[in-house]
Parts: structure tokens; C-alpha cells; sequence
């Protein structure tokens, strides 16, 4: 089942899913797909009836319900013929079978919950920043760059803040050189969250470096960098073709070029992401051509050589560590 691209795309958008023992090429894949660390996986891996782990939201809950053998209720429930006592039993096993759906949704519930108070805490998170970014008592850069410096007073991971006009996308954006992916499951204040921050890679320096990768997650109904999926559509592209990146230097607009899907950490992937620093123009036109070749659609846009560009990154669920990736090059102030 695991091998199907819907059925991998269900369980990836799944809020809540119970996993037994699994085979080893399953527990394989579903490492994968639902990040489940190592410690986790020994709750699925030659595990005894009863044992498993619960997906709720993005939490993973081990769990171990061992049934003594010596009562009488497990030889009521046993399906062993010897030991069936056929009426009572159904009933007893029908108790049992409602008692725990009813402790499961009780379970979910409080995790579902759980999870959407702390989605809503981010998004307000992310609407008091906003605040603070676009709370300017004139159009003067300089009191612009003065309120990215209140951010960066606030956390000084904080680099930089991305926006999108007319889109969900406007997000401050962070980088950690010490921590790699540090944000990934971090708020701006450093607290755990689903949600992250967009952030830098560390290998690169935000003042030098020729392309900067900026990291985000792809979340349901368009939140976080889950907007960037609607670049798959041309006409999308058409009216949302500028982005805005702001540092605590200077604001510079950037013209996207290029929006293709690709799989990580595979050779038969792009590796976009080691393409930070171009050496010489061959390994920029290197860089440019293989994004044009996988560009969803043309763009008819071709940056020059020594041109600064963006490049925002998130999962894409088609393929496994499939990415969509948005390319753009700066424009001329």
C-alpha cells in the first residue's frame, strides 16, 4: 500500500493513524513519510499484541496495552474455542470494543485540540510581528530597517522577513548556523511549534552568498510555505511573480523565474541546495538550466550572470522527498 502515491498522500495528511507491528520494509517507508525517529520505530518493530504507536496531528504517542491472561474477562474474550463462552463473551467484547473507540476520540480530541490551540497560538505569534514589521510612522526605509531591528533585539537568529504581496506568505525568516533546521519546529521565540519559521540554510551568509535557500513547511490550507503550491499553476504565477525580501541592510524585490519539482536526497533529484555560491558563470548557467529544464511552465525570463537570487523550498507529496521549489533573481533597485 505504501508503494501508492495516494495512499502515501493520505497518510501524510492523515490527523490520526494507529500503527501495530509492522513488516520492515513498511516500517521503512513510514520512518519517511511521518519522520519517526528511531526510538519511536522500536514501538512498531517486533512489538507484541496490544503495542504500537498513535499519530495525532503531528505528535507520535507510544502505547502498551498488555491483557492478563489469568482473569476471567480475557477468557471470556479470548478467541480461542476452548475457552469461548459465546453470548457473554460478544457482549464483554462489544463493551470493551466501545470503551476504547470512546477512549481514542477522547484521546484524539485533547491532541486535536491541543494542536490547533498551538497552531492558533503561531499564526497570532506571526500577527504580532507583522505589527511590529509594518508599524511605520513614515515610508522612510530607515524606519522600516528600525522595525526589523526590533525583531532582530527580540531573537537574533532573526535575518530577515519574506513577503508576498496578496498571498499568505509574510513571514519573518531566521537562520541558525550552530543548529541546522533548528527552526524547523520552532517559533520565532524558540518555542516548539508544528508550524516552524522559514529559515536559512546555515551554509549560507546572508550578505554574500550569490543564492540564498530559504526552508519552510509546507502546511494545510495554504498556510506557511504550503502557499507555493498554487505556483503550479501558470496563471497563479502571472499575478504573484514578485517577492519581497527585506534584511536589516536593505529591502530588494525579487522576480521569480523558475518553479519545478524535484525529490532530495536522491541522485536522481536536483540537488538545488548546494548551489549557494556560483565559482564562475559556467556553474551559474549550470544552476540556471537545470531549473528552466524542470520549470513547471516558461517564464521567459533568463537572469544575468552575477544576478542575486532566492530560492524557497518545501515538501511536495507526489513523489517520497519529493520538493517544490521557487526560484528568483533580483531585481535592479
Amino acid at each position: 500500500m505504501l508503494q501508492s502515491h495516494t495512499a502515501r498522500t493520505m497518510l501524510a495528511n492523515s490527523e490520526l493513524i494507529i500503527m501495530l507491528n509492522q513488516a520492515s520494509t513498511d516500517r521503512v517507508e513510514l520512518a519517511k513519510l511521518l519522520n519517526i525517529s528511531d526510538l519511536q520505530m522500536s514501538y512498531i518493530t517486533n512489538v507484541n499484541a496490544g503495542e504500537g504507536l498513535i499519530k495525532i496531528g503531528s505528535s507520535l504517542i507510544p502505547f502498551v496495552n498488555k491483557f492478563p491472561k489469568d482473569t476471567e474477562l480475557y477468557k471470556l474474550m479470548t478467541t480461542k474455542p476452548r475457552r469461548r463462552s459465546s453470548s457473554l463473551m460478544k457482549k464483554v467484547f462489544n463493551v470493551i470494543i466501545v470503551s476504547l473507540l470512546i477512549g481514542i476520540i477522547l484521546i484524539s480530541s485533547y491532541f486535536i485540540y491541543k494542536e490547533l490551540k498551538q497552531n492558533k497560538k503561531q499564526e497570532d505569534t506571526f500577527n504580532e510581528l507583522i505589527v511590529i514589521v509594518e508599524d511605520k510612522q513614515d515610508d522612510n526605509n530607515k524606519e522600516e530597517n528600525l522595525n526589523l531591528s526590533k525583531l532582530y533585539n527580540l531573537n537574533n537568529d532573526f535575518v530577515g522577513w519574506l513577503k508576498i504581496e496578496n498571498s499568505n506568505i509574510n513571514y519573518p525568516v531566521m537562520q541558525s548556523k550552530s543548529k541546522p533546521n533548528y527552526y524547523l519546529k520552532r517559533d520565532f521565540y524558540q518555542n516548539y511549534s508544528s508550524y516552524g519559521t522559514p529559515y536559512i540554510s546555515e551554509q549560507c551568509n546572508i550578505g554574500t552568498s550569490d543564492n540564498l535557500i530559504i526552508y519552510g513547511h509546507h502546511i494545510n490550507n495554504k498556510k506557511m510555505f504550503g502557499e507555493l503550491e498554487n505556483y503550479k499553476e501558470k496563471d497563479y504565477y502571472d499575478k504573484h511573480s514578485l517577492l519581497t525580501f527585506s534584511t536589516l541592510q536593505d529591502t530588494s524585490q525579487y522576480k521569480i523565474f523558475a518553479v519545478f519539482k524535484t525529490v532530495a536526497y536522491s541522485n536522481k533529484g536536483f540537488k538545488y541546495y548546494n548551489y549557494i555560491d556560483f565559482e564562475d558563470e559556467e556553474k551559474f548557467n549550470e544552476f540556471l538550466n537545470k531549473c528552466n529544464e524542470l520549470s513547471l511552465y516558461d517564464t521567459n525570463i533568463q537572469p544575468e550572470y552575477k544576478s542575486s537570487l532566492i530560492t524557497l523550498s518545501t515538501c511536495e507529496y507526489s513523489n517520497k522527498n519529493g520538493r517544490l521549489v521557487v526560484v528568483a533573481y533580483k531585481l535592479d533597485s
